[in-house]
């Protein structure tokens, strides 16, 4: 038994040490792409959620205060579920901004230049162009 334990975990760590992950390296297109959607989202979610909010406002009565004294609270319990659904998806927007914005400054900082590396020609080093991907990290 422990020598199955044993080669079971040998076999996990092994597998999963030379492993190549399947996930492609996101490009300066996907990153801008998603945050477009995101920001998308998120400007659905903020107006969606603003305007639930304003119609539950706009349309409360003061009437229905007597039928809430009476003991009819139905009006007043569906225009309050509007109101606090409203402000819960208008809230839940700003996750979406947030990482948006992210996103954005990830793939405006991935860029593709043609920079200059020696190259030995001849016996003599010779500067050339390489096309290369370069990555601005703020610290």
């Amino acid at each position: 038994m422990k020598k199955l334990i044993a080669f079971l975990l040998i076999l996990a760590v092994s597998t999963t040490s030379f492993s190549q992950t399947t996930t492609p390296s996101l490009e300066k297109n996907d990153y801008l792409k998603k945050s477009k959607s995101q920001k998308t989202i998120a400007w659905i979610l903020a107006g969606s959620g603003v305007g639930m909010a304003a119609i539950a406002i706009a349309s409360y009565n003061y009437g229905d205060v007597a039928n809430v004294i009476e003991g009819d609270n139905s009006s007043i319990n569906t225009k309050g579920a509007f109101f606090v659904i409203g402000g819960v998806a208008a809230i839940s927007s700003i996750p979406f901004f947030i990482a948006s914005g992210r996103n954005k400054r990830k793939g405006m900082s991935l860029s593709f230049k043609n920079e200059t590396a020696p190259q030995i020609q001849k016996n003599s080093f010779v500067y050339r162009a390489i096309p290369s991907l370069t990555l601005k990290m703020g610290l």
